[in-house]
């Protein structure tokens, strides 16, 4: 009882410390520069990172949670409510967000994606796939689509051996989008799609069954094998698909296989004059096709 006594008196003098140096966000970073007492400077840096911009970020929570890690590492029978091990936390918190919104090109994505994997942020599956996601979807956006697919398929192995069905059947979709729309293989792309279909299946999960229906029906229908691609439309909208979407996904059916007729049907019942615009382009109609762009 006493050393808790003792325990909280020093962490109130830690608090006081560093309120005291709350007055400017520079006051903030010289204490920190000239503390060496590791409770203190995980003090002073969460008052920093709660204030200062999220680019300059990396300057704190890194060592933030290098501080913790190295301290619930040498005493790993510690609490994992106290004091450190919730420092450590908020350091991943700041840390996940910086990586989620992320978006220059000057520094690597891949860089954040370690440091929060060494962080143990991704201890259950869900995290693991978010991240994961999020990463290859961050070096998609800057062309690097050789890196993407590693990501994805390091990703599939991990949840191939902790058994997380759910994990690997999204991240089909994942790579299914990826060759379709990026590389453009769509032999490739058929693939990943079935397994998507396949995993989410043994789910029995019937929302999730409609996304799949609708990527392999609008793919069916950019390979010209329009019959496929309306059996899996109709499936998806059997599944509840909203009305709009499948009329929708009708129209590029429809459109992608030059079945003009067909794609005016479904454009008037989706009352879209956009869509009207893109057939009639499609026909090599430009006047009116311009009348509906108007």
């Amino acid at each position: 009882m006493r050393f808790k006594k003792i325990a909280a008196a020093w962490f109130c003098l830690l608090l006081s410390a560093c309120t005291a140096f709350a007055g400017t966000l520079d006051s903030l970073k010289l204490a920190l520069n000239r503390t060496g007492n590791d409770s203190l400077k995980l003090l002073l840096i969460e008052k920093i990172l709660t204030d200062c911009p999220l680019s300059e970020n990396h300057l704190y929570d890194a060592p933030m949670l290098q501080i913790t890690n190295r301290y619930l590492q040498q005493h790993p029978q510690s609490d994992k409510e106290n004091f450190w091990a919730q420092k450590r936390n908020f350091a991943i918190g700041c840390i996940r967000t910086r990586f989620l919104a992320y978006n220059e090109s000057k520094k690597d994505s891949l860089f954040l994606y370690e440091e929060l994997k060494r962080s143990q942020w991704i201890q259950d599956d869900y995290n693991y796939a978010a991240l994961t996601k999020n990463t290859a979807e961050k070096e998609i956006q800057k062309g690097n689509l050789v890196q993407a697919l590693e990501i994805y398929n390091k990703a599939i192995q991990f949840f191939e051996q902790r058994n997380y069905l759910r994990g690997k059947a999204a991240l089909y979709q994942s790579l299914g989008n990826l060759y379709t729309f990026e590389v453009l293989d769509t032999n490739m792309a058929f693939q990943y799609y079935k397994k998507m279909l396949r995993g989410f299946e043994d789910l029995g999960e019937k929302a999730t069954l409609i996304k799949c229906y609708l990527s392999l029906g609008q793919l069916y229908g950019k390979v010209h094998k329009p019959q496929e691609g309306l059996y899996y439309l109709q499936l998806a909208k059997k599944g509840g698909m909203p009305p709009k979407v499948y009329e929708s996904s009708m129209v590029f059916l429809f459109l992608d296989n030059a079945m003009f007729d067909s794609a005016h049907y479904y454009a008037r019942r989706r009352q879209s004059d956009s869509f009207e615009a893109l057939i009639y382009k499609g026909e090599g109609n430009w006047r009116q096709a311009m009348e509906y762009y108007q």
